[in-house]
């Protein structure tokens, strides 16, 4: 647990007890709100006013994942109509991603995930093309400079810089970059990431980005990055915080649900499994091993 969210583990306190079970056991509440109960109280500045006939299971899903991975490309980086844009990650979070980029109307999308049923989803998104990080190996970022290649390597004649400089070839990439694998913190039921502590892919997240283009980083690791200083003050590449993708909660979450009425975001397909609310701990767990997408809790 000290992998992830501390104060989710046991003997850590990362902020006082609100409560006390009759054997004596602390009660936490996870950032401060608690979750995964009957009842819970929620502060009214967490909460976003919806007014819609849309299922509360799709509605879930925009109080973070597929809302922080599409407000990536919509709120914060903007995809443009016509850009090369690749996404680190096809989990819930890449996916939203991924669905901006369609919705934005992106010349292609990019999808990089070791999980083959993933892969495969992604194009079922809207990826033009799914790569695999561990067939790809130490050529990933070739590849996907080499998919955003262009009509020819003169910029002037229309095409991108392709010469062997090596300012000319760190010029190469795609616009728009979101990293949204994360580290693996406990090991999956299915294809593993070739890096688990995700340094790995965060550098190849900003090596894959082209001149002047921007990458966000959502995905966490816990270990020391390092970039090209060089590269940092010369290339002219944006770097964007991945805190929920930029989302701005009460201006862009009723935006979300009016594109998902409209068909233009699919919610309903990214919950690949239900629970009830006893079978939490499966829920869980199925999301550590990575056998499935996106889990919701039902109530009732």
């Amino acid at each position: 647990c000290q992998l992830t969210f501390f104060s989710n583990a046991p003997g850590v306190e990362a902020f006082p007890p609100f409560a006390e079970m009759r054997d004596g056991t602390r009660v936490y509440a996870q950032a401060g709100i608690g979750g995964i109960s009957e009842i819970m109280t929620a502060f009214e500045e967490y909460c976003v006013p919806v007014f819609s006939d849309l299922p509360t299971a799709e509605l879930t899903l925009l109080g973070d994942q597929l809302s922080s991975g599409f407000a990536a490309g919509h709120a914060d980086m903007h995809f443009q109509p016509g850009s090369d844009v690749a996404v680190f990650g096809a989990g819930a979070v890449g996916l939203g991603a991924i669905q901006a980029g369609r919705v934005m109307g992106a010349g292609q999308v990019i999808a990089i995930d070791p999980i083959k049923y993933r892969r495969e989803f992604a194009v079922k998104m809207g990826a033009t093309i799914a790569l695999d990080p561990v067939a790809e190996g130490d050529g990933l970022v070739e590849r996907v400079r080499e998919l955003c290649r262009g009509a020819n390597d003169r910029r002037f004649a229309g095409g991108v810089s392709w010469g062997r400089a090596v300012n000319a070839v760190m010029a190469r990439g795609a616009d728009f970059v979101v990293e949204a694998a994360g580290l693996q913190a406990f090991p999956p039921k299915v294809e593993a990431q070739p890096d688990p502590t995700n340094v790995k892919t965060v550098q190849q997240a900003w090596d894959s980005t082209r001149m002047g283009g921007h990458v966000m980083l959502m995905g966490l690791t816990l270990q020391p990055v390092s970039f090209p200083g060089a590269a940092l003050a010369l290339l002219g590449r944006t770097i964007h915080p991945g805190q929920q993708g930029g989302l701005h909660a009460m201006r862009d979450i009723p935006r979300y649900v009016k594109l998902i009425e409209k068909g233009k975001i699919d919610a309903k397909s990214m919950i690949t499994k239900r629970y009830t609310l006893e079978n939490s701990r499966q829920a869980v767990q199925d999301t550590a091993d990575r056998t499935i997408i996106t889990g919701v809790i039902e109530l009732a």
